[in-house]
């Protein structure tokens, strides 16, 4: 993965993490998963590089850590990333009629 860095910007890079840390708790791999999710968040704090840490937090009897991962997650703003989509999405001149 480190070589694909150079090549991914950095959303899509930390999606390719969040995905090997869920593989990797799906295999059972928690500990693997958990050094693969706080890659993950160095590169971007995705709501899926969140929930593969506290998973595999929890998978490891790790629950007050997982329980402070959950809690850090609620303040992201989902609906304010979705408004910023949308306005970004949404062409200059139709954003005045709204």
């Amino acid at each position: 993965m480190t070589y694909c860095k150079d090549y991914l910007r950095a959303e899509q890079f930390a999606l390719e993490l969040a995905i090997l840390a869920r593989a990797l708790n799906d295999d059972k791999e928690h500990q693997d998963a958990l050094g693969v999710a706080n890659s993950c968040l160095q590169v971007n704090s995705e709501l899926a590089c969140l929930f593969e840490e506290a998973d595999a937090l929890s998978s490891l009897g790790r629950l007050r850590e997982a329980k402070s991962v959950i809690e850090r997650s609620l303040t992201l703003g989902a609906i304010r990333r979705r408004e910023t989509l949308l306005t970004e999405l949404t062409p200059a001149g139709e954003r005045d009629s709204q």
